[in-house]
């Protein structure tokens, strides 16, 4: 069956301050609209993000976070991926209450941005939304990846900081999201990810694994930085 295809790429230089210095960020967004089956109309909005120098840390991030992938590789191989996930009974057209043939669409966004980067560390903001038009609502997740350089590796939550007393973020949380009711699990801590910033720590927990979805993805925003651990300290300290 022949599939309708429309392809966008804009790929744009942008500079990117790091420790004082003007660093080159390769940053790219790529817009397409598929239809699958004749039938299924797939949106993508994918936008990636890599150093531009030096090449040894290029291929570093690519190992991490693009499946050893090039970005244009990446946007093709998340496109795919998201493709695999639709069934088959979603190709088939839904007779609407007027009698008319309608047929389900999708819409995915994958979002990778750079925060911060230095010969030490890379901070990576990942977000993902999507969303069938037959479904209730959409699905979110953000996600903060901090890269050691040195160590070629993804730091992991406990590489970072120190777990800090359920009570105290389950205060917290229920004083900032007005939540009263009971949360899906007993433990609060760990979270899902961190951000480390120049000022503060946040704490983010995604829909589902504290709080029901209609709560969002939970944050929170702490300037005590007495819980990281010495490498927690070392990527605050360098980030201005």
């Amino acid at each position: 069956m022949k599939i309708r295809y429309f392809f966008v790429l804009l790929s744009i230089f942008v500079l990117f301050s790091a420790c004082g210095k003007k660093e080159d960020i390769i940053s790219v967004r790529y817009k397409e609209e598929k239809t699958l089956n004749g039938t299924f109309k797939a949106k993508f909005e994918i936008s990636l993000e890599n150093v531009a120098r030096p090449q040894k840390t290029a291929k570093l991030l690519e190992k991490l976070i693009y499946q050893g992938k090039s970005i244009d590789e990446y946007a093709v191989f998340a496109q795919d991926n998201f493709i695999k996930t639709i069934k088959n009974e979603d190709y088939l057209p839904i007779i609407g209450q007027d009698g008319k043939e309608y047929f389900n669409q999708s819409y995915f966004n994958e979002i990778y941005k750079i925060l911060f980067h230095d010969d030490s560390y890379i901070i990576i903001e990942y977000n993902k939304y999507y969303t069938f038009s037959y479904a209730a609502h959409g699905n979110i997740l953000t996600q903060y990846f901090i890269i050691d350089i040195a160590q070629g590796r993804i730091l992991d939550i406990d590489d970072i900081a120190a777990p800090l007393p359920d009570d105290f973020l389950a205060g917290m949380i229920r004083t900032n999201y007005n939540i009263t009711g009971n949360f899906q699990r007993e433990n609060i801590w760990p979270p899902d990810t961190i951000n480390i910033k120049h000022d503060s720590i946040e704490l983010f927990w995604n829909v589902y694994t504290i709080t029901p979805y209609a709560y969002g993805i939970i944050g929170v925003s702490l300037q005590d930085d007495s819980f990281l651990t010495p490498k927690g300290k070392d990527v605050k300290a360098k980030i201005r």
